[in-house]
């Protein structure tokens, strides 16, 4: 996709109201939230530059496409698993066109800029509680 400028949610809080329904209909079977109002709240966590969580936006001529974060951990039980890149979701209309692609790839520089080597990304598979991680490579 064209235009695609990927930025700290911190720099675009505007957009939290759309994630937070985005998310709530997307992963509420999973995360078990009443409404959307309880996403904004822990969005509203993510609002960092320089301590984990942080969340980062992708957008293009002002619209909101999609969003990743980098946290502590992202499932509980597995906190030995840190830190994660989670919290990657593009909106329906903008998928299959490298967006989620290029916010992973921002999350990852982002991390190694930070000294981390290894991300542990929260990937739901066919089998529940497959686990990814993927060891960092340098810039």
């Amino acid at each position: 996709m064209r235009g695609v400028r990927i930025s700290y949610l911190i720099e675009h809080p505007e957009y939290i109201p759309q994630l937070a329904q985005w998310l709530f209909e997307e992963w509420n079977s999973i995360l078990g939230e009443r409404t959307p109002d309880a996403r904004v709240k822990k969005l509203q966590a993510h609002l960092n530059r320089d301590q984990l969580p942080i969340a980062w936006v992708a957008r293009a001529n002002g619209q909101l496409l999609g969003t990743a974060a980098l946290r502590v951990h992202d499932l509980e039980g597995r906190e030995d698993l840190t830190p994660w890149l989670g919290g990657v979701f593009v909106g329906a209309h903008f998928r299959r066109q490298g967006v989620g692609a290029a916010l992973c790839t921002t999350v990852e520089h982002e991390a190694r800029s930070r000294g981390i080597q290894a991300l542990g990304p929260c990937v739901w598979h066919q089998r529940p509680g497959d686990i990814m991680c993927k060891r960092l490579q340098k810039d």
